[in-house]
């Protein structure tokens, strides 16, 4: 018998070894695959983003960006807790985290951290003050940082109202127009010439170029007016312009302005000349005085009014002065493509004139019309009102309305390009575009979403005249209601559903319970559950 028992326990023993060493394994087995399970996740990380407005899917301007970075950024978010800002701010610095390892990101509640806060007011200079409540209010709400350039974001620039009442979600572009400003390095300078009746940067209306302004800004582009008129200074006028902007002149250049801005491209400068038809007050159409410039590059100008008869181009307003234009191939165009559809983002001008190119000019077109379209070189019966319209006698479209020149010299004159004198602007230069067309850089462009043709066009324009990578134009995100929209019928409902509904539902489900604890079987008695009689 005892031996038995000994056989038995010994069994027993190797079985408890052997399940022992299968748990073992088990364990082991199971550590190993949810460390490869975090390794595949952590190299194939993936992000979805279900919210009906895709608030946290980021751009292709925001995309390339991140990728192109070198070195790190500091992010500094100064949100408190309670802050509905700091969940989105999360999820989209969490995305941008994604696409970069370049991005130091770091939260700082200045009711919770008060001393480190502090210290990082002082090293920013942040402006910061109570309410009446005793609540912390600062002027930045992050802080963007590369060595000793600094961007700063406030309430406004994260989130905003539109005209009807709406949330517009603005994250996403003021974060990579904030990183694109702290990486550009040094800033170049862009020109604008007044002094002839052109459009002002300092004008906020939607015909003014307040928008360009703000942009060029952002995108680290210094911006300096520079008025021609004065004689004397125009040969020294513009020797610290990488970019010299002619918008839409309302008045003639004389010749003198005219040779000082040839010379300034022909050293090695860059021009962007938007040039409206001039009409005089009778109605005919007056030459600008810039064929010479213009002419440097190659470009001829057409001083005429360009008209579209294509009904699917022209808007239904008008005369067909404003019209839909089509895009050409060129490096300035490829910002116009979209990924999703084969059509292209047009652009609408309005009161252009055609341009052409010389003999042997280097100079590519930008911009067409139709071939429905045709020219006006006399205005006098629009001006009447009695809608008769003259076509000149190439009635013939289409007509190119933009141009763009690379370092262009005409040969028909025999113009050679110079070397740059002392002072004059160095690097990439002897670009000029020249439109037929000064609506194309209008505030409008930016702020109405129908017009996101024209805003990239100006956008990849400067970007190419200056040799730069292209200006941030992160797409404006969908808005959606503010809050909640308490109608006189919604409160009737949420009365139904308090006062009634919820109360009949709990008393139903209590007659359910106490109608089924009435209906159970009583328990039988003790000798007849144990089998006995």
């Amino acid at each position: 018998m005892k031996p038995r028992l000994a056989t038995l326990a010994r069994q027993a023993g190797r079985a408890l070894a052997s399940s022992r060493l299968w748990s073992a394994l088990g364990v082991l087995s199971a550590s190993v695959i949810l460390v490869n399970v975090n390794v595949l996740c952590a190299r194939f990380y993936q992000r979805w983003d279900w919210t009906r407005t895709e608030s946290f899917t980021l751009s292709s301007p925001t995309t390339k960006l991140l990728a192109s970075l070198e070195e790190p950024i500091d992010i500094v978010v100064f949100l408190t807790r309670g802050d509905r800002l700091l969940v989105d701010v999360r999820h989209v610095l969490e995305e941008y985290t994604a696409h970069t390892r370049q991005l130091r990101i770091k939260y700082i509640d200045p009711e919770r951290d008060p001393a480190e806060f502090l210290a990082l007011q002082q090293k920013f200079g942040i402006v910061a003050g109570k309410s009446q409540d005793g609540k912390l209010l600062t002027d930045a709400s992050l802080v963007i940082a590369r060595s000793n350039d600094r961007w700063f974001l406030t309430p406004e620039d994260l989130v905003g109202l539109d005209s009807e009442g709406n949330v517009e979600p603005r994250l996403e572009q003021a974060l990579t127009e904030g990183i694109a400003q702290v990486t550009r390095g040094e800033s170049l300078t862009v020109c604008f010439s007044e002094g002839h009746g052109e459009v002002s940067i300092d004008d906020v209306g939607p015909q003014g170029l307040a928008e360009l302004r703000l942009r060029l800004s952002k995108s680290n582009l210094h911006v300096e007016a520079k008025d021609l008129s004065k004689a004397g200074l125009k040969k020294d006028l513009l020797k610290s312009c990488q970019l010299v902007v002619i918008a839409g002149p309302g008045t003639v250049f004389d010749a003198a302005t005219a040779e000082a801005l040839r010379a300034y491209y022909l050293a090695g400068g860059n021009v962007l000349v938007l040039l409206d038809p001039i009409v005089a007050d009778a109605g005919q159409l007056q030459k600008s005085g810039l064929a010479p410039l213009t002419l440097a590059a190659g470009i001829e100008l057409g001083d005429n009014f360009v008209l579209e008869r294509d009904p699917e181009l022209r808007l239904p307003d008008g005369f067909g002065e404003a019209f839909l234009a089509t895009p050409a191939e060129h490096a300035i165009t490829q910002g116009l493509r979209r990924a999703d559809t084969k059509i292209d983002f047009r652009v609408l001008v309005v009161g252009a004139q055609s341009l052409g190119s010389t003999e042997g000019s280097a100079a590519k077109p930008l911009l067409t019309s139709s071939n429905q379209s045709f020219t006006l070189t006399d205005l006098s019966a629009v001006e009447r009102g009695n809608g008769e319209l003259i076509p000149r006698g190439d009635t013939a479209g289409p007509y190119v309305l933009a141009f763009a020149a690379d370092r262009a010299t005409v040969t028909g004159e025999g113009v050679a390009t110079p070397a740059p004198e002392d002072g004059a602007p160095r690097g990439r230069g002897q670009r000029m575009v020249v439109a037929g067309a000064a609506n194309l850089a209008w505030s409008r462009g930016w702020r109405d979403p129908t017009l996101v043709g024209n805003r990239l066009f100006v956008e990849n324009a400067v970007s190419w005249l200056v040799d730069r990578p292209a200006l941030v134009s992160v797409p404006k995100r969908r808005s959606f209601p503010a809050g909640l929209n308490v109608t006189e019928e919604s409160l009737s409902d949420v009365l139904l559903y308090v006062m009634v509904y919820m109360p009949l539902t709990a008393a139903l489900m209590a007659a359910f319970v106490l109608y089924r604890r009435r209906k159970a079987p009583e328990d039988p008695p003790a000798g007849e559950a144990n089998g006995s009689t």
